[in-house]
């Protein structure tokens, strides 16, 4: 994530993010202390999508299929590391 946001140049002061386990402590609203830390060394808050909340959850998924659909399965078999990651740093800032 920290690699992401400095190829988008940073991101907003809040930011919401699913209640996966690597974010959210099962069966709380803490966030775990490594992820914690990232928020801290990032200073951003972490906003948790509500338990059971599909509207908000989906708006993240939704990001992710995109990316799935539009940029990865475009890719060619035969472009390298390098020439992935310069085609998804061209996606990303259209």
């Amino acid at each position: 994530m920290t690699t992401l946001l400095a190829l988008l140049g940073g991101g907003t002061r809040v930011r919401r993010f699913d209640r996966m386990t690597t974010v959210v402590k099962a069966g709380s609203e803490d966030l775990t202390p490594m992820f914690a830390a990232f928020a801290k060394h990032h200073d951003v808050s972490a906003v948790d999508c509500r338990p059971r909340s599909g509207n908000r959850k989906g708006v993240v998924e939704k990001n992710n299929h995109t990316v799935a659909q539009r940029w990865w399965r475009t890719l060619p078999d035969e472009l390298t590391l390098e020439q992935a990651q310069a085609s998804f740093e061209v996606f990303t800032r259209r």
